[in-house]
């Protein structure tokens, strides 16, 4: 009985991780009920924070980080490499030393299915490589444009 209980309580010993992610949305459905905050609005505000919790769980950057500068280079350029070859048109003459800074400063960031990466008239601060997904060009609520993140040849959007 002592083995088939300490292996019954290492088997489904809880996860840290996910208990603080549930206390998390408990804290998020009390703030949606305090604060009065409609049915849809508050399931948007949960699908958000899952869909974050999701990508955050398998997010492994911690490992690039303490690499020496050379090899966080080789793998930037493994990762990243193929979006500046794509768009060989905005860097062709530039530099090799920028296009290895700019490798290096690209990061993966994960958006919520109908969200909005900037509005029309936003300042350009960020430039974006859609590597995989779908993002549709909107003008006044109706989509004029579509770009796939797979096939595209040029898959760079920016305003």
């Amino acid at each position: 009985a002592y083995v088939l209980g300490t292996l019954f309580h290492y088997l489904v010993k809880p996860d840290p991780l996910e208990e603080a992610f549930n206390e998390f949305m408990m804290k998020v459905d009390r703030y949606c009920a305090n604060r009065h905050l409609p049915d849809a609005l508050h399931k948007r505000l949960r699908a958000y924070f899952e869909f974050q919790h999701v990508k955050r769980r398998q997010d492994d950057s911690a490992v690039a980080e303490v690499l020496p500068h050379s090899l966080r280079v080789a793998l930037a350029s493994h990762l990243y490499g193929h979006l500046l070859r794509r768009n060989r048109f905005l860097l062709q003459d530039c530099n090799p030393q920028f296009n290895t800074m700019l490798l290096m400063e690209l990061r993966e960031v994960f958006l919520i299915p109908g969200g909005v990466i900037f509005h029309m008239g936003d300042m350009a601060r960020e430039l974006c490589f859609l590597t995989e997904g779908v993002v549709e060009k909107a003008k006044n609520g109706k989509v004029t444009s579509t770009m796939y993140g797979v096939t595209d040849s040029s898959n760079m959007l920016g305003e």
